[in-house]
């Protein structure tokens, strides 16, 4: 099989392929008598027909079939010789005027950049350690779980921080941006435990307007200019009414007597309660860290190894990027292009460090791994047999186990290498997220070894 491999750009690749024309009509040929004889036509039997109405009726589609069967095999055949590692699409540009010899095809494809892995010794990285749950911890926690198993109930006194007030906002004729007319909504004035984040809160005005009011009270508001363009609702600086309809208070449910039950222990389990609740805050805290230790892996690991990025595998991510943002949602507009080459810069960059390093470790996950995590798990349900059975019988959640391996398999690996920092976090600073990712895309996708 004759072929060229071409250098297009850095990256880039063209392997040329000229199709052997004796074997391209051998197996047109052997096609077309195999189809005859399973043919029916118009007033022919089954099988019947003369070959060259079946040669008329369906030659040139059997041509273009096997044609491209038969390039595809000249294709993986070059590929396998040359054995590159290739990132993407390969693209098949259609059939130019072939010699004497056959079709010529074109196929373009992009290659991975090498990565000098010597380099992970001048890796510098921070290892964090989740801190056991203590006292007041669980008992911090005891208190955020009363909170979200609160009841509203209707008080008639003044509207105080914590409360949640049903009004009717009325938006007058001519607002831009919102629909005029009657809008019903409930706003909870609930404290924070951050000042100045309470302060950043696009409703944060509308909250110091409400506290004080009573049921049935009416309210003349005017959003101040600088959260205009902030808020969903309040997207012009017309004055609106306000009726205040409910003041409703929020009642913590007992612990022991109410809470507990709720949650399928009984009033005299606390100590029991504590202990599950100990040792769920401590698992989740030891996978935060470890998202943590991702993320702090990626970008030391980012600042290290520089590389030119694929074009073609970058204008694809940058089109990903313009159809939806790095965690799914809907593409926020007003997203320029040079924002979106910064992310698609970052995640192409990302995927392709995952990438080399998994081969150059060689990590693999094997399905007892994977069942073995999904056994783990399910330890946690009432009926560990059935959840791990509807996990293991779905191919989303065994990917995502999988990838989860994986990513933890590679984090070992570098760290072994690398120069590790240590830091100890309790169970809430870790929920909360180190400030330098709270602002920051989700992880990459791992593009698999």
């Amino acid at each position: 099989m004759p072929f060229t491999l071409e250098k297009s750009s850095e990256l880039g690749r063209r392997v040329h392929i000229t199709l052997d024309a004796e074997q391209l009509e051998s197996r047109c040929a052997r096609r077309l008598r195999k189809l005859h004889r399973s043919t029916r036509l118009p007033g022919f039997r089954k099988g019947k027909a003369p070959l060259h109405l079946v040669r008329a009726r369906f030659g040139s589609e059997l041509r273009s079939e096997e044609t491209t069967r038969l390039m595809r095999e000249n294709l993986d055949q070059a590929l396998a010789e040359e054995n590159p590692d290739i990132i993407g699409s390969i693209r098949i540009i259609e059939p130019a005027p072939g010699d004497v010899n056959g079709p010529a095809y074109t196929a373009e494809y992009e290659i991975y950049p090498e990565l000098d892995a010597a380099r992970l010794a001048e890796v510098e990285l921070e290892k964090t350690v989740p801190e056991p749950a203590s006292k007041a911890d669980l008992d911090r926690m005891l208190e955020e779980l009363r909170q979200r198993h609160r009841r509203l109930e209707e008080v008639t006194r003044p509207a105080g921080p914590g409360d949640v007030l049903e009004i009717d906002l009325h938006i007058p004729d001519g607002a831009k941006g919102a629909e005029p007319g009657k809008h019903r909504l409930s706003v909870d004035l609930a404290e924070t435990s951050d000042p100045e984040q309470a302060e950043t809160r696009p409703d944060a005005w509308l909250h110091r307007e409400l506290l004080g009011a009573h049921a049935g009270a009416w309210l003349k508001l005017r959003p101040p200019p600088e959260t205009v363009k902030r808020s969903v609702i309040l997207s012009t600086p017309e004055t609106w009414s306000v009726k205040v309809l409910r003041v409703l208070a929020p009642r913590l449910p007992e612990l022991c007597s109410e809470l507990l039950p709720s949650l399928g222990f009984k009033e005299t389990q606390l100590e029991e309660f504590r202990t599950q609740l100990s040792s769920n805050m401590e698992r989740k805290a030891a996978l935060t860290a470890q998202k943590w230790q991702w993320e702090a892996m990626l970008e030391a690991l980012s600042k290290v190894f520089e590389f030119t990025l694929p074009e073609a595998a970058l204008a694809a991510e940058q089109q990903l990027v313009r159809e939806a943002r790095p965690d799914g949602a809907p593409n926020q507009p007003g997203l320029n292009e040079k924002q979106v080459l910064e992310i698609a810069r970052q995640r192409l960059h990302r995927q392709i460090l995952l990438h080399k390093l998994m081969l150059h470790f060689k990590l693999s996950v094997s399905e007892s791994e994977v069942h073995e995590a999904m056994r783990k798990i399910a330890t946690d349900y009432k009926d560990p047999d059935a959840m791990f059975q509807s996990m293991a019988g779905d191919e989303t959640r065994e990917n995502y186990f999988r990838e989860q391996l994986l990513a933890a398999k590679l984090l070992a690996a570098v760290q072994r290498i690398v120069r590790i920092r240590g830091q100890a976090l309790d169970f809430f600073t870790l929920r909360a997220g180190p400030p330098a990712l709270r602002e920051t895309p989700p992880e990459p996708r791992i593009i698999g070894a």
